[in-house]
């Protein structure tokens, strides 16, 4: 109920209610765009019970639409218009400031300090998805050793394991390092890390 249907458009202003006026889309015509069974494979990838982002739209919300015997398949073909024009730049300025917005929830931490939480759109998180699962295994060998675990569940215990057995192979004179950085994710410039990392 929240689509409505105008030609090559796509409005989404029904359900995303933070946006005072419905965001138009032009969908992108691509041999490379999303099929209705990769999206729909990304929906039952995002599982349930998630925190909702500033709309309050929930991954169980698009799931059920997506699944419902009337309309479903509608919204569906709907829903997978919007995740190419998302996820090829055809989206507008607006939709993607919307999407951009995230929930802050602030975490008290052991030591007194706080620990904020972003919690993104669903919309958002879809698209995301749509691409780990498509280019995620290519990109994990790609990004190996610099980053572990891209898209698994059991990312920490990746970097962990890899960590023992790098340790375990180590010579006389090579050493492995933790660094633990206090309150990195507020402290650090990602594109500083990034160019130090290049120039290293």
């Amino acid at each position: 109920n929240g689509c409505q249907f105008k030609g090559n458009f796509v409005s989404f202003g029904h359900i995303l209610h933070n946006v005072g006026q419905c965001t138009w889309i032009r969908l992108t015509s691509s041999a490379d765009s999303f099929t209705f069974e990769e999206v729909l494979h990304a929906l039952k990838r995002m599982g349930k019970g998630r925190a909702a982002g500033p709309s309050g739209l929930r991954t169980e919300h698009l799931q059920s639409a997506a699944t419902s015997h009337d309309g479903g398949e509608e919204f569906l073909e709907a829903l997978t218009a919007f995740v190419n024009a998302v996820a090829f730049g055809d989206c507008t300025q607006d939709c993607a400031s919307m999407l951009s917005i995230g929930r802050v929830v602030p975490l008290n931490k052991k030591d007194g300090g706080i620990r904020p939480l972003v919690v993104g759109e669903a919309f958002r998180n879809l698209v995301a998805i749509c691409w780990t699962l498509r280019v995620g295994e290519t990109m994990e060998k790609s990004l190996v050793p610099a980053h572990l675990g891209l898209g698994k569940h059991s990312g920490v215990e990746n970097a962990i394991h890899r960590a023992k057995l790098w340790a375990a192979c180590l010579k006389d004179d090579e050493a492995l390092v933790k660094i633990d950085f206090c309150n990195a994710y507020n402290s650090m410039l990602r594109r500083s890390i990034i160019r130090s990392n290049d120039n290293g």
